[in-house]
């Protein structure tokens, strides 16, 4: 999420400990290109967790056709049918505070110290449509909770239970409940299932399991 600051300026939540904090934290600053008003396939591939030197545009592409063009202030691939793209840079030592905006759970957030990132160049489709998502309502809870089945199912499997499905809950805002099917061969998978299911959401305080014999 982006706090617009003025005309040409945000300041810009980034989590600590992800890899584009890992990655800010080396360089300190660096270009950034914004896009707004992506696809489906562009919007679930860039809200899940992969492995660092993982491409999320390639898993976007492997969803829908997707068509890509350079950035034109910075040498970077950006999706080519967005409807704004905001292109400029982001320097972690200028720190400004963010908040306090609606969270997930439809509670108010804490206003942390965040990074300022400005805006240089702003390009659009004819006719652009400004997308945002409504805090705490439907479409920021899929966006959210929904990547994290494949992450959850991913350890699940890691541990040696057969995991045949993975549900994140909307009774737990989409984000603190998740119900793991599973195959259950062994007398100890329920408890290795919940154990590696915390693993694969890390962020998660409650997990229900649903055994499936």
């Amino acid at each position: 999420r982006m706090m617009q600051l003025g005309p040409d300026r945000l300041a810009v939540r980034v989590v600590a400990g992800r890899h584009f904090d890992q990655y800010l934290q080396r360089a300190r600053r660096m270009p950034l290109a914004v896009c707004l008003g992506n696809g489906a396939g562009v919007m679930l591939a860039a809200a899940t967790s992969v492995a660092l030197g993982q491409n999320e545009l390639q898993i976007a592409a492997a969803l829908e056709p997707l068509r890509l063009v350079r950035a034109q202030t910075f040498d970077a691939l950006i999706p080519a049918d967005c409807e704004f793209v905001l292109e400029g840079e982001i320097d972690l030592d200028e720190r400004v505070p963010e908040g306090p905006f609606v969270d997930l759970t439809g509670t108010y957030d804490k206003v942390r110290r965040e990074p300022v990132f400005t805006v240089k160049r702003i390009t659009h489709r004819q006719g652009a449509i400004w997308q945002a998502l409504l805090p705490g309502d439907r479409e920021h809870r899929v966006m959210m909770g929904m990547p994290r089945e494949p992450t959850i199912w991913r350890e699940v499997n890691r541990a040696g239970v057969a995991c045949r499905d993975v549900h994140i809950n909307p009774g737990g805002c989409s984000w603190l409940h998740a119900i793991l099917q599973i195959d259950k061969r062994q007398s100890d998978d329920g408890r290795r299932a919940l154990q590696a299911a915390f693993r694969g959401h890390r962020s998660s305080v409650a997990t229900v399991l649903g055994v499936v014999a």
